[in-house]
């Protein structure tokens, strides 16, 4: 079961069909929040989470996330569209995350999931 945390309806429907056509179960949070009660109610193996999403009002999702599900968040595939700045470069550079720029080719983003789901 994946999460997707993208802000972007256009992007979040692409990844779904990218993701269930590789026969994976799929749900969508637009912002943080959303993601924070997605996984109260559900066990995920993977987290896709866009950091233009998460830097503009959901810094507290990576907060949460380490408090209460550090591997999810370890083994989690962050995307963004331009170049990392401030908090997001700084954020990922803390550890060594897996990172997606787009846009990008449906093979990749196969690719990265398969890769960190292996990781998991």
């Amino acid at each position: 079961m994946v999460l997707v945390v993208e802000d972007e309806p256009e992007i979040s429907l692409v990844c779904s069909k990218i993701l269930t056509s590789k026969s994976l179960k799929v749900d969508i949070a637009h912002d943080g929040e959303m993601a924070e009660e997605m996984l109260k109610r559900k066990d995920y193996d993977l987290c896709l989470i866009d950091l233009g999403t998460l830097m503009k009002s959901d810094k507290q999702l990576c907060q949460y996330m380490n408090e209460k599900y550090p591997k999810l968040l370890k083994g989690a595939v962050f995307t963004a569209g331009g170049v990392l700045t401030g908090d997001s470069k700084h954020f990922m550079g803390q550890t060594t995350r897996l990172f997606l720029h787009k846009p990008f080719a449906p093979e990749w983003l196969k690719e990265i999931v398969i890769k960190a789901l292996k990781q998991v």
